[in-house]
This record gives C-alpha cells, sequence and structure tokens, in this order.
C-alpha cells in the first residue's frame, strides 16, 4: 500500500476532530491514535465531542482540548452555533468528522466558515444521506474498505472528493512478544487450557451471540478449550442468559472492557470475529499485529485484511458451523496458526501501521487546506471539489 508523502510543513495547521459518539470503542480509538500522529507532526488539534467520559478524558491527556455540544441525528441549531463559532474563534483552518450526526454538523458548520471538511466513514457503506451532505457541501470522504468506496463513487461522488484509507494500528503497541499471563489469571483459565476469543463491542453488528454459538461447537469437542470476550455494550444480559443457557458458564469467561487490551491478544491462542457488518476492524489489525492467527466473517473490508489461509481464514457471514470448524482446525496445527500468526504480524507491519495512515491523512488534510487558501470564498460555496489522497 503506498500513500502520499506530506509535500509542505503542516505546522500551522489547526484541525478540528468532531466525533459523534464518546464511548472508548473502534472510532474512539481511531480518534486517539490519529490525533497522537497528527499532533506529532506539527498540527494543532481540538475535539468537539457530545459529553465528557473516559473518551474526552484521554483526548485531554494527550493535549488535545475538547469541548462538548449535543450532537443529534438532525441538525441541532445551538450546536450548529457552538461548532461554528470554534472555528472562527480558534482559527481553525479544516474539521474532521467521525459517524454522521458529527459529519452534518461539521460540514455545515465548515460550510458557514468556509473551511474545507473531511469525514471518515468508518463502516462498509455509505448512506444516501451522507452522499447527499457531501454533495452539498463539498465534503471530502475517507473510506477505510473498498465497498465504502464504491459506493461513494455509485451515488455520485466524483473520484477526487472521496479517498480510500485504511484502517490501521500501532505495531508498537501491540506486539507478540508481550506477556499475556496475567490476563489468562485475571479469567482464572489452567495453565494447560486453550484460549480461543473475541474482542469488541457487546452489540448486533459485531456478532457477540454468534461467537457464543461457535464456542458451544468447539467446546463440545475440545473439552480443554476455554473462551474470552472481551468488551462491553447492550448485548450482555442476552449474552449471559445464553452461555448459561449452553452450559458454558465454567469455560467462558465476559472479561467486560479493558481500556488497555494489548496483553489480551498474546493471551489468546486464536482470535474470532463474527461480524455481520464492518468496515475494517481495529480488532483483527491489533490480533494480527500480536501474531495471533484470525478466523472472521468475510463481510465489509475482512477480505481486503484477512489473507484466506495465510493470516487466518474467512467463512460467511453467520455459517458459525464453519467457523467453528476453522478453529478446530488452527487448536489441532497448532505449528500452522503459529506460522499464520507471524504472516499477520508482517502484513500489518507492511501494509496497516498507523504511521502510514496518518501521513496520508496528513497529506490530504495539507492538500485540502492550501487549495482553499489562494481563492476568495464565501460561505455556503457548495459542491466545491477537493484534493484526493491515492492509497494503492
Amino acid at each position: 500500500m503506498r500513500m502520499d508523502p506530506l509535500q509542505t510543513e503542516p505546522a500551522s495547521l489547526q484541525v478540528l476532530e468532531v466525533v459523534g459518539n464518546a464511548i472508548v470503542g473502534g472510532v474512539e480509538r481511531h480518534v486517539q491514535l490519529l490525533v497522537e500522529g497528527l499532533m506529532a507532526k506539527g498540527f494543532r488539534v481540538r475535539a468537539l465531542c457530545p459529553f465528557e467520559g473516559g473518551f474526552a478524558d484521554g483526548l485531554r491527556a494527550r493535549g488535545c482540548p475538547v469541548q462538548i455540544a449535543m450532537l443529534e441525528q438532525s441538525l441541532e441549531w445551538r450546536s450548529l452555533l457552538a461548532a461554528a463559532e470554534i472555528i472562527r474563534r480558534q482559527q481553525v483552518d479544516l474539521v474532521h468528522s467521525h459517524l454522521f450526526n458529527a459529519t452534518l454538523l461539521g460540514s455545515v458548520a465548515g460550510a458557514l466558515a468556509g473551511v474545507p471538511v473531511v469525514a471518515t466513514i468508518h463502516g462498509n457503506t455509505i448512506s444516501a444521506e451522507e452522499a447527499a451532505v457531501a454533495r452539498l457541501t463539498g465534503t471530502h470522504l475517507i473510506t477505510v474498505c473498498t465497498a465504502a468506496y464504491m459506493m461513494g463513487l455509485s451515488l455520485g461522488l466524483s473520484d477526487d472528493q472521496i479517498s480510500l484509507i485504511p484502517n490501521a494500528v500501532n505495531t508498537q503497541d501491540y506486539r507478540p512478544e508481550i506477556d499475556g499471563a496475567a490476563f489468562r489469571e485475571r479469567l482464572g483459565v489452567p495453565e494447560a487450557a486453550r484460549l480461543v476469543g473475541m474482542v469488541a463491542r457487546l452489540s448486533r453488528e459485531k456478532g457477540p451471540d454468534l461467537f457464543v454459538q461457535a464456542a458451544a461447537a468447539v467446546a463440545a469437542a475440545r473439552p480443554d478449550v476455554h473462551f474470552a470476550l472481551v468488551g462491553e455494550g447492550p448485548m450482555r444480559a442476552e449474552l449471559e442468559r445464553q452461555i448459561a443457557g449452553l452450559n458454558l458458564d465454567e469455560r467462558f469467561h465476559l472479561a467486560g472492557p479493558l481500556a488497555d487490551t494489548s496483553g489480551v491478544y498474546p493471551a489468546l491462542d486464536i482470535v474470532c470475529l463474527p461480524s455481520r457488518m464492518e468496515g475494517i476492524p481495529l480488532t483483527l489489525l491489533e490480533a494480527m499485529a500480536s501474531a495471533r492467527p484470525v478466523v472472521a466473517t468475510s463481510v465489509g473490508g475482512i477480505a481486503e485484511l484477512v489473507r484466506m489461509g495465510e493470516t487466518g481464514w474467512l467463512v460467511a457471514q453467520g455459517d458459525m458451523r464453519a467457523m467453528s470448524e476453522q478453529v478446530l482446525w488452527l487448536l489441532d496445527r497448532p505449528k500452522q496458526a503459529c506460522e499464520m500468526g507471524q504472516a499477520g504480524r508482517r502484513r500489518v507491519e507492511e501494509s496497516f501501521d498507523i504511521r502510514g495512515q496518518t501521513t496520508a491523512i496528513a497529506g490530504l488534510f495539507q492538500r485540502l487546506v492550501e487549495s482553499r487558501r489562494p481563492q476568495a470564498l464565501t460561505p455556503l460555496r457548495l459542491g466545491r471539489v477537493y484534493g484526493h489522497a491515492r492509497v494503492s
């Protein structure tokens, strides 16, 4: 994967990150990594979030000022005024948004203020509403997988108003040599047991209920295997009932949310992700960076990340029989599983390291700002098309 390098010094650029949620999930971890990377490159970064919490605190700890404003699915007038005033008072050069409510607010506020806006689409689709907002306001879209990129083009976006820049991970934070013993001890997993895990928000799109189904089939064939589900979300109570109904209580561990998962993956023999929909999931990037073989459903951008039979296995969405069979295949072949994990680490280092992603995004930001500066802009000059960060 090739990403365009920065052409000029970006130290004078002020970026406003508008984030539509403030939990600590995949989107928010992406923002945290990006903020760190941009600030390291000399950008000045601020953030606008919908509420206080661990995510906002984490940004502040990184030296990023955070302001709070209501971010609804429909445009809230007070929030629009607040965002426009932040852009004006802080002399923001570019607005970058995440999730539709933030994109709607950021796009309109940016158009009013006459500054370029970029919106990152984190899933595998672009809605008609997102495409319409982009066309009306000139917002540039970043997609993280080919499916979303092609959908944007099919919805009428010009190819210089949309970019493909895949998600990435800090390969210095997620490494195979990290000791996972503490996580296993915390769960009470016997030393000789094998451990299969999933790290994700406990919500329907991630398929934690499907992971429990696959675990039941594996457990029936291998009494030495334990299972771990790391995360929190609205399905927790349902999952507890499902686990109890399958008599998996003694071997299935709901670990809850962890702020730092770098010590989780080295404790796992295999990482599963039975998502119903995805972009490029950070959990698989983290698992592969930790040299763990993966078994995942072939949805969204996962097929662009996992090399079938080389870094892990892919199964059809919802096919938990196939997932359990591939998990058993890996458990029975520890040498091949280790080789797959090592191949996954190499793939992430070569193509999905955070430094390359940050460089591409920083280069795009710089080009968009530079394309605006020579021109006399008027507020709400709509439909303007700006630069394109090319990824190959």
